[in-house]
C-alpha cells in the first residue's frame, strides 16, 4: 500500500514537472493524500486481495461454502454444497465428512467445551480448500482461572498457539504467519 501511495513521488523525482511535483507533494508521507489513500489501500489489500471465505448455514448446519484465494495473482475460486454426509465441490471432488467432529468453518463450542479440561485431545475436521480430512491435536500448555492455552498441531504439521476462555470461546491465536487477539491480553491473563 505504501509503495503504491508513494509511487508518484518516485516518478516526480526523475521528471521535473510542476504538475507531477504537486501530485507528489499531495501523496507524500506528510501530504493529505497519503492519510486518505494509505488506509484505504491497506483495507483493499487486506480484504480483497488475499482470501475471502463465505459459508452458508441453515438451522446451524452447513449448507454450502465459497472460498476465493489469491495465488500469486491468480484467483482460485472453490465452491461446495453439502449433500448428506458429503461435500460436493464445483470441480466434482467429493469429500466424505461422516465422522467429522466439527466443521472447518465453525468450531463447535459444545464439542470444545466437553474436551477443554483435558490435557490433550484430537478433533477430526477437514480443510475445506484442499478437500482433505484433518486431525487437529490439542495439548494443554497453560491453564488459569480465566483461560486455557493450547498448542495445536494439525496433520500437516502446522503448529498454532490458541487461547480459549473457560466457555470455549477462542480469544487469541498465533502461528508462523500471523497472530490475532479478540481481547486485550490483560483481559484473559
Amino acid at each position: 500500500a505504501q509503495s503504491v501511495v508513494l509511487f508518484p513521488a518516485t516518478i516526480a523525482g526523475f521528471v521535473q514537472n510542476q504538475y507531477l511535483q504537486s501530485i507528489a507533494n499531495f501523496m507524500s508521507s506528510e501530504g493529505a493524500g497519503y492519510f486518505v489513500f494509505y488506509p484505504l489501500l491497506i483495507i483493499f489489500f487486506t480484504y480483497f486481495y488475499t482470501y475471502i471465505e463465505k459459508s452458508f448455514y441453515k438451522n446451524k448446519e452447513l449448507v454450502s461454502f465459497e472460498i476465493m484465494e489469491n495465488d500469486d495473482g491468480k484467483i482460485k475460486k472453490i465452491k461446495a454444497l453439502k449433500k448428506g454426509n458429503h461435500l460436493v465441490y464445483s470441480n466434482e471432488t467429493i469429500l466424505d465428512i461422516k465422522g467429522i467432529d466439527v466443521s472447518a468453518f465453525k468450531i463447535n463450542k459444545e464439542f470444545l467445551a466437553r474436551n477443554i479440561g483435558k490435557k490433550s485431545f484430537t478433533i477430526k475436521t477437514y480443510d475445506a480448500f484442499e478437500a482433505k480430512k484433518l486431525q487437529v491435536h490439542y495439548t494443554l500448555k497453560n491453564k488459569n482461572n480465566k483461560s486455557y492455552t493450547f498448542e495445536v498441531l494439525n496433520s500437516r504439521k502446522e503448529k498454532e498457539l490458541r487461547v480459549y476462555t473457560k466457555n470455549a470461546v477462542l480469544i487469541y491465536f498465533e502461528n508462523d504467519f500471523f497472530q490475532a487477539s479478540l481481547l486485550k491480553k490483560e483481559e484473559y491473563k
